[in-house]
């Protein structure tokens, strides 16, 4: 029952390869089908491709290639081009496609060494490793995982050596080098415990048990396999269980207590029924014939071994059809079933001489090769001394006639070529020198432009002291570039103070425009005609931006799906009521916890305080042509009220250890976190938050964050 046991016993290639499965996939496609850049597609791609690597490897290698053709347009991601290379070669050897599977991992193996990436040979190795190992090609297995191991010991990487030791093992293990097979186990789980790398015992334990079953030491091979059970299960790692759960049915059935090796082959089979992982599936099931066949229900046996054998024929696996072949041969014979007995051993026959001559016709093709290749090469060389013979006496005459005439030549086309030359490079700097005048003059002129509009911008930005005059407030106005495509806007009329932060499309010169389009929408709408409700300000703007770009088929024949995203408040001063609306923009509102608000439920409670959101109406200004409107949420404000309107320029800088994004969960415990503290105190804190979480990394995107507490 446990010769083919130890012979497909590694299957570890997710261990050290696969991504982190996707939490959520189908949010990951529908953030690929938006994305702007290539760059982004292809790393949620590469995730995608991760996840199904396993679960759906047609559909894992669908997304893999796609994202090459992505890569193609973007060559710089290198990295993502080799991982995604990596998971569609994995991919393939799910799919016991190992021709595809090498072709792919030979690709990116070959690539990695080009381009001296250790961590690369070392994951194509012992994938490539794999392959062969699937195959039954030890020599070619081992050769390729002593190379992953070689790699790992030069990036000192422990957890890598640790599998490069599982799989040397392995190879020895399947080649009856039953000692060596040991001494690497072993190694491998020293070193597990070294480092304490609990998960990795499972798999030194397991492969270190499959040694004592061929050693037919059960006791101690149960002791290794229950270790690994508890691991498995500690870690959630169903395949391993499985595993375990196997190997622990093959004790017992070997130690002949039927019972509870039904009880966990059982339970294995399962597991593995549910993983859809083909090749162990078959092992336990022709494991669970055996032990039927044991306990006298022949029917039953039957039906198992057929059904593995199946798959093994489905699987292409040649190996595993010609372990079940022979056990449906032994046990024919035990039941005087010579007849069947001998049509099994046949068969089984047949297929080793399948597997003995594949090897023998590749070795022969190879040195066949190697043969032609060097008698070619001596007929060559043949030739070759031959005509050289002839020559030698014709140089001989004419060497010393030729040898004054060539260097006559040679002199005269070197002076013509030095003089060529220099008259060439004068030109050449000539003009350069000209076109870098004119470059530096325009440069210098787009500047300057730029410079000035950064004035004009400014200069018609109000001044925080309007809002001041009113409220303990703060404005943090930190654009990308020169000029901005973030602004705020401040309008008092009569006892009603409005306030705004905008995001236009863009930043820099183009979002710059677009600002100047919607300050003057902004105090036309409130000055010329008379609106003071927030939602029909949005509208009106809506309206009035639409009509600057070009109107309804401006808009269709640019595509423009985006125009402006902000969020606009009005305190009347006469009875301390605000009216807010948002276009994609919410506003955030803290109030002391002594004070709850009945009309919407806070997101979360601290520092004494509750932190409410209200939400944006979900379309842009100018970007959105149907007749919908915003609405006007209205709220009576407390004593000690903080708002805060804001863009998304904060919350989406890069930064940190890992160069992520600050993201609006952080930024919702920032401002809860400085609550207590002044305006001018909150603005300063801002600063050097972002300062030291973007630290050298460039700023992404405008930022603009508006605070007022109620004093």
């Amino acid at each position: 029952m446990n010769k083919y046991y130890f012979i497909l016993l590694i299957s570890l290639g997710f261990l050290w390869n696969s991504n982190k499965a996707a939490t959520n996939v189908d949010s990951l496609i529908s953030y690929a089908e938006i994305a702007d850049e290539d760059s982004s597609k292809v790393q949620t791609y590469v995730k995608i491709t991760g996840y199904y690597k396993s679960k759906d490897p047609k559909k894992a290698i669908d997304y893999g290639l796609l994202t090459l053709e992505l890569i193609k347009s973007t060559p710089y991601l290198i990295e993502s081009k080799l991982i995604v290379t990596n998971l569609i070669g994995l991919s393939y050897k799910n799919l016991y496609q190992f021709d595809l599977a090498k072709e792919y991992l030979r690709k990116g193996l070959d690539e990695s060494v080009d381009l001296n990436l250790q961590s690369f040979i070392g994951q194509f190795s012992s994938n490539l490793g794999g392959v062969y190992y699937d195959e039954g090609d030890y020599d070619g297995a081992i050769k390729l995982y002593f190379q992953s191991l070689k790699a790992d010991e030069i990036l000192k990487d422990t957890s890598g050596i640790i599998v490069s030791y599982l799989t040397i093992g392995a190879v020895y293990g399947a080649t009856d080098k039953l000692d060596k097979s040991i001494q690497y186990f072993k190694e491998a789980l020293q070193l597990c415990e070294a480092s304490k790398n609990e998960p990795y015992t499972q798999y030194c334990q397991n492969n270190l048990g499959q040694i004592y079953v061929a050693q037919e030491r059960y006791f101690e091979a149960l002791s290794c396999f229950n270790k690994s059970l508890a691991v498995a299960e500690k870690y959630e790692n169903p395949s391993e269980i499985a595993w375990s759960l196997n190997n622990i049915g093959v004790c017992h059935y070997e130690l002949r207590d039927l019972p509870r090796s039904l009880k966990a082959t059982k339970k294995a089979l399962d597991i593995r029924r549910e993983l859809g992982d083909k090749r162990p599936y078959a092992i336990s099931l022709s494991n669970y014939a055996d032990i039927f066949f044991d306990l006298g229900d022949f029917q039953k046996a039957n039906k198992y071994y057929n059904e593995a054998l199946q798959i093994a024929k489905d699987i292409n696996a040649l190996d595993l059809e010609m372990e079940i072949y022979i056990l449906l041969s032994e046990k024919n014979e035990i039941r005087n079933d010579y007849k069947a007995a001998l049509k099994y051993h046949k068969l089984s026959s047949i297929i080793k001489d399948s597997l003995i001559s594949k090897s023998s016709e590749d070795k022969i093709a190879e040195l066949a090769t190697q043969y032609d290749t060097e008698k070619q090469q001596q007929e060559i060389d043949l030739l070759n001394t031959e005509k050289e013979l002839r020559n030698v006496e014709i140089d001989k005459n004419n060497l010393q006639q030729n040898i004054l005439t060539i260097g006559l030549i040679i002199a005269m086309l070197l002076i013509a070529y030095v003089v060529y030359n220099l008259r060439q490079k004068k030109k050449t700097n000539y003009l350069l020198n000209n076109q870098n005048k004119i470059i530096e003059e325009k440069n210098k002129d787009i500047t300057d432009s730029i410079n000035y509009a950064e004035r004009i911008q400014k200069a018609t930005l109000p001044e925080e002291g309007l809002l001041q005059k009113h409220f303990e407030s703060f404005i943090y106005f930190k654009p990308k570039d020169i000029v901005s495509g973030d602004f705020y806007w401040i309008k008092e009329i009569d006892q009603k103070i409005y306030f705004s932060v905008v995001d236009c499309t863009g930043h820099g010169v183009p979002g710059a425009f677009m600002s100047m389009i919607g300050y003057n929408s902004l105090n036309r709408i409130v000055e010329d005609f008379k609106i003071s409700d927030t939602g029909k300000i949005l509208d009106k703007l809506n309206e009035l931006v639409v009509q600057a770009i070009g109107g309804k088929s401006k808009l269709d024949e640019m595509d423009i799906r985006d125009g402006m995203d902000l969020s606009i408040c009005c305190i009347d001063k006469t009875n301390n009521v605000l009216t807010y609306s948002g276009a994609n923009n919410s506003l955030y509102l803290l109030r002391d916890s002594n004070i709850e608000l009945k009309a919407i439920k806070a997101i979360f409670e601290g520092q004494g305080n509750y932190f409410y959101e209200f939400k944006a109406d979900k379309m842009a200004i100018g970007g959105d042509l149907n007749k919908r409107t915003y609405a006007t949420h209205t709220l009576k404000l407390e004593k000690e009220d903080s708002i805060y309107l804001f863009t998304d320029g904060y919350a989406d800088q890069f930064g940190g250890e890992k160069g992520k994004k600050f993201m609006y969960k952080k930024f919702k415990n920032l401002l809860l976190s400085i609550q207590d503290k002044s305006m001018n105190h909150q603005l300063s804190f801002l600063d050097k938050t972002l300062i030291d979480w973007k630290g050298d990394i460039d700023q992404l995107d405008d930022i603009c964050v508006l605070g007022v507490k109620i004093s």
